[in-house]
């Protein structure tokens, strides 16, 4: 009884995010980062902090999505 051959390295077909998705995620991630970063030294509370941060999150997503496209 044999078992087939199996590899380390995963298939292209079960790559769960190609390189371009997971690059814009990191990029608005680090984006939202930032501007809850600068609020919070500006003295925002930090709940306000973490609303900018969403937004710019959401806002970062969809630029770089459509500046890599």
């Amino acid at each position: 009884m044999t078992t087939p051959d199996r590899t380390d390295e995963p298939s292209t077909a079960s790559t769960r995010l190609s390189t371009r998705a997971a690059l814009v995620v990191l990029a608005s991630l680090v984006c939202a980062a930032v501007v809850a970063a600068l609020a919070l030294w500006a003295g925002r509370h930090p709940a306000e902090a973490a609303l900018g941060g969403l937004f710019a999150l959401g806002g970062a997503f969809k630029f770089l999505d459509s500046l890599i496209s």
